[in-house]
């Protein structure tokens, strides 16, 4: 491929209005809230008011659940290893949840399948890469509903926006009022991260912040120069910290980005060759999967979609579904005949921005760890054609549908 295939501008000569907003802030409003109340309570923490013990116990095992084959450090797991996993989540010792514990994040923390560090991994070599127990990766200044904690008191058991899971307890500040975050995380003003990553110091720490990440800044209409950045007391209750803004420039935005096309593209291309990574962390190495790359883009707009592909592709308009046995070529044109090339294409386990066609060939956009017998591990643009010589078949062979961008 050409080196204008990594120019999103390239991409956005080919469509009929690249700058055309697909929905104005009233539109938003109404995905948002759609979404909202269909992933409650992952998709508000802050909202949750009750939770029986039966229900958190069940969230809790739901979240923690071992392979049949689990292997660690290329040895296959024993059952009194498997055991001990199960004894950390201390269930024994869950209670109701009335909104009485919240918190925040004070720096990058991993949210994570059970209150372990150790990686479990879906064969002895192979799979070092993909730690089955890592959830996802939280930026700094994510709110939470605290539910419970590990067995030795150092995880804790945690919602977050449209996840559940284990987080370090050190990692988090925690809060009696929920209404206290909301009127500092909701009711103020927030600096959006548009870059792909963000670093911003303070009390002698480096926090890193993800694209579509939101920074708070002092008061209802505050100046934005003034940055609130939760920390942790020695008691572990939350303080804010003030700091000055470092200016952003190309990195921050004081508001969401328009949603067009154009922009949709123009923050997908600035994650393009960057390491792909299971959950946003691969072995201590920062990185995308393919849902979190959807995510961060659409966040940079304030549209906030689930963590999970399928559940991503759930809230959206399909466009089109292909079906079981359906040949590559008449997947190809039934895809070039759509109005608007620019959608998510989603497959079992993988979910793609699709940019377009050229030469006759349809290209997308995706963090992709392997496929067809080639190992990317990073963001690409490839063709819809890549493995159509190995045994997994065409990519597009196996989609099951496309999704408009709103």
């Amino acid at each position: 491929m050409g080196t204008e295939f990594g120019d999103p501008s390239f991409w956005a000569a080919k469509l009929s209005d690249p700058d055309r907003v697909l929905l104005p802030a009233e539109g938003i409003d109404r995905l948002n809230e759609g979404i909202r109340s269909s992933f409650l309570p992952l998709a508000d923490p802050l909202a949750l008011d009750a939770w029986s013990a039966q229900e958190i116990a069940a969230a809790i095992a739901g979240c923690g659940e071992l392979p049949d084959e689990a292997w660690c450090r290329g040895e296959l797991l024993l059952p009194e290893e498997r055991e001990a996993f199960r004894i950390s989540l201390d269930l024994g010792k869950v209670r109701a949840f009335s909104g009485n514990c919240c918190g925040i994040t004070v720096r990058r923390s991993d949210i994570r399948a059970f209150p372990t560090r150790t990686a479990i991994h879906e064969a002895a070599t192979g799979y070092e890469e993909i730690d089955l127990l890592q959830h996802s990766a939280l930026d700094p200044a994510t709110p939470l509903a605290i539910l419970h904690e590990s067995l030795d008191g150092q995880w804790l058991f945690c919602i977050a926006p449209f996840y559940a899971g284990w987080l370090q307890r050190n990692d988090v500040a925690l809060c009696d009022r929920a209404g206290t975050l909301r009127q500092v995380l909701e009711r103020g003003r927030s600096l959006i991260v548009k870059a792909s990553w963000f670093q911003l110091a303070v009390d002698g720490e480096e926090l890193l912040f993800q694209m579509g990440a939101r920074i708070p800044c002092e008061g209802e209409t505050g100046d934005p120069q003034t940055l609130l950045l939760p920390r942790r007391d020695a008691d572990g209750a939350l303080q804010w910290r003030r700091t000055v803004s470092p200016g952003g420039g190309k990195a921050l935005s004081p508001d969401f980005l328009p949603f067009t096309q154009a922009k949709v593209l123009g923050q997908a291309f600035k994650m393009l060759g960057e390491p792909y990574a299971w959950g946003d962390s691969s072995g201590g190495r920062l990185g995308r999967d393919c849902s979190r790359l959807v995510q961060d883009i659409f966040k940079t707009m304030g549209v906030f979609l689930p963590r999970n592909g399928s559940q991503q592709a759930s809230c959206l308009k399909t466009v089109l579904e292909f079906m079981d046995g359906e040949d590559f070529p008449t997947r190809l044109a039934r895809l070039q005949s759509l109005d608007s090339p620019l959608c998510l294409l989603r497959m079992p386990g993988h979910i793609l921005l699709h940019l377009g066609q050229e030469k006759g060939m349809s290209y997308a956009l995706h963090a992709l760890w392997s496929y067809g017998g080639e190992h990317a591990n990073r963001t690409i643009v490839s063709p819809l054609d890549m493995g159509v010589s190995s045994t997994s078949g065409p990519l597009l062979s196996r989609m099951n549908r496309a999704v408009a961008l709103a």
